[in-house]
Parts: structure tokens; C-alpha cells; sequence
């Protein structure tokens, strides 16, 4: 795999972040990543707007939105559900072009960690999420990344 994952980021169908977690990074950059997530959002809302109005798009089912902006430091790529949730991954700048299987298969699981965590019944939507399950979920695909690309 050649893309170096940095970032996670889960937000709600509000966009407000319900799940943040980096990896790699200095703890003084968390805010940094934060911000470029923040700021990613009006594009996630452009793309999706247009996919929401188009009657050529393509797949329904594919809700991979691609690289949304690149920056000195990192390349920022969303993903959006049908149900409005949306999911952010950073990585820094050096990963390769032509990546985007791989980042689609990224944003698969982390969007499958997603859906089991919200069928718990004690799980209240839109809340931030704290299970340890999920965060090994996201854990191992920083992990999965780091080992790849070397």
C-alpha cells in the first residue's frame, strides 16, 4: 500500500465530528489535522450536493468522493454515506497518485467498523464515539497503512 494515513475523522449527518484520531504525528499537529478536516467539509458539501441533484451518478452504492484538496503537508480524502455521515482520512503528502483502490478499501472498512458500531443498541446516533472496538478498528488500519507502504 502506498499511502501513509496520518488522520481519521467521522462526522455526523450535522457535520459535527463524532470520531477524530491521528497517528504518527506530533500531538501539537492534532489541531493542525482538525482544522484541514474542518475546512474539507464545504467541498464534501459541494460533492454531495451534486451527487444528490445528478441523475448520471454513476453508482449510488459507491460513496467514495476521492481527493478532496491536497496541501503542502497532507492529501485529504472523503467518503459519505446514505445516511449523510461523512468520513475524512488524511495522509501526508508523499503518498503515491493512483492510490484510490486502496483508499477506497480504506474508507470500506472503516465505514463497516462504522456500521457495527451504531447497530450496538446502546449506541445513540450522532453521539461521539468511545469504543474500544472501533478504535482498534481504526488503530489497525493506520497500522495496515504504515506496514504497506514500507
Amino acid at each position: 500500500m502506498a499511502v501513509n494515513v496520518v488522520g481519521v475523522s467521522v462526522l455526523s449527518k450535522e457535520n459535527v465530528p463524532i470520531y477524530f484520531r491521528s497517528y504518527g504525528v506530533p500531538s501539537d499537529a492534532d489541531l493542525n489535522l482538525q482544522q484541514i478536516v474542518h475546512t474539507s467539509l464545504d467541498i464534501i458539501e459541494e460533492e454531495t450536493s451534486w451527487e444528490a441533484t445528478s441523475s448520471t451518478y454513476s453508482d449510488p452504492r459507491d460513496y467514495y468522493l476521492g481527493l478532496l484538496t491536497p496541501t503542502e503537508d497532507h492529501k485529504v480524502y472523503g467518503y459519505s454515506t446514505n445516511t449523510r455521515v461523512k468520513f475524512v482520512l488524511i495522509t501526508d503528502s508523499t503518498s503515491h497518485h493512483g492510490v484510490d483502490s486502496e483508499i477506497k478499501a480504506i474508507f470500506k472498512s472503516l465505514h463497516q467498523a462504522y456500521a457495527e458500531t451504531v447497530a450496538n443498541p446502546f449506541y445513540l446516533i450522532g453521539e461521539k464515539i468511545h469504543t474500544k472496538k472501533f478504535d482498534n478498528a481504526v488503530l489497525g488500519i493506520f497500522q495496515r497503512s504504515r506496514s504497506s507502504s514500507m
